[in-house]
């Protein structure tokens, strides 16, 4: 990513932020009753320029997004498929202070450009 901005990047905000996936399992914490704290912290409170998300599925990307539009976007992938499907570890960026010059994706393991691959003493991809 490359600055928009002339000079140094000591205005940058950079932050990481568990969202957590959405699942029924979580009743009173299930993402329908948090998505909109989970929105007002990412744009009130952390104000970033970047910010990676942690175990968000796509359509949290996207609602997250919706509300943060039209200033920010995402490059990632879903960890299933290499798509759309399973939890994503997104870079949320906002386009008037950052530009994606290059982005890819790969999984801890052996074989790090097989979507999905994992280390054999791994559960998870």
């Amino acid at each position: 990513m490359a600055d928009r901005r002339q000079g140094p990047l000591l205005g940058l905000r950079v932050a990481s932020f568990n969202v957590r996936y959405d699942t029924s399992h979580d009743g009173l914490d299930a993402w329908r009753h948090r998505k909109q704290d989970v929105v007002k912290y990412i744009r009130d409170d952390l104000k970033p320029s970047v910010v990676g998300l942690q175990e968000p599925l796509h359509h949290q990307v996207k609602e997250i997004l919706e509300e943060l539009e039209p200033d920010f976007d995402y490059v990632g992938v879903g960890r299933d498929d290499g798509r759309l499907k399973g939890e994503f570890n997104p870079i949320i960026y906002d386009k008037r202070v950052v530009e994606v010059t290059e982005s890819g994706t790969f999984w801890l393991s052996e074989s790090p450009e097989v979507v999905g691959s994992k280390f054999p003493s791994s559960s998870l991809p």
